[in-house]
């Protein structure tokens, strides 16, 4: 095995620990935050209703965020690898998350309605904040199968980087395995 390989691998592996998955527990943390109104059940217990339901509302537009940054930060790698498919669909994926930032900016009373009870305020998220949720977890899991199939992703490696005899042991250890 080369060096360059081994040098590949190890870029990669630190592209995937320092960007790659902080994106995507960022996301998963939004998520749970939009479900919640808050980062954990307990803390969403000692939070007013009224500010959970503000900060469901921002979780959306963290979501958004979240992953055009991940598709921006493995979009090269999808477009010179040049398969049709994944091309458009990272394309479709990209502008539909685009389409949703421009609601959630120049029309957020589309996502979030104030609602009067005497002298208190209260919010409501729509159906459509709710049905923008359901498809930013649709389209997390196709980035994640983007990734997976762009071998951006990598399983059960440890947190070390490999030299080149622990490279070597491994490919004949998967060689002779299959």
């Amino acid at each position: 095995m080369e060096t360059r390989s081994i040098k590949t691998y190890n870029t990669a592996k630190k592209f995937a620990d320092e960007i790659l998955y902080p994106l995507l527990n960022s996301d998963k943390e939004a998520t749970i935050t939009f479900s919640l109104g808050a980062k954990t059940t307990q803390e969403a217990e000692e939070i007013p209703p009224e500010k959970r339901m503000i900060r469901r509302f921002n979780s959306l537009k963290e979501r958004i965020t979240v992953q055009q940054t991940l598709i921006v930060q493995i979009e090269a790698i999808i477009r010179l690898r040049n398969k049709k498919n994944e091309v458009i669909l990272i394309n479709r994926l990209s502008n539909r998350l685009d389409e949703m930032e421009e609601i959630y900016n120049s029309k957020p009373n589309l996502l979030i309605v104030e609602k009067m009870s005497g002298n208190k305020k209260s919010y409501l998220l729509t159906d459509l904040s709710k049905r923008m949720n359901k498809y930013l977890n649709k389209t997390s899991s196709k980035i994640q199968w983007l990734m997976t199939k762009n071998k951006l992703l990598f399983v059960d490696e440890g947190d070390e980087f490999l030299d080149n005899e622990k490279l070597m042991d491994r490919i004949k250890a998967e060689n002779r395995n299959s």
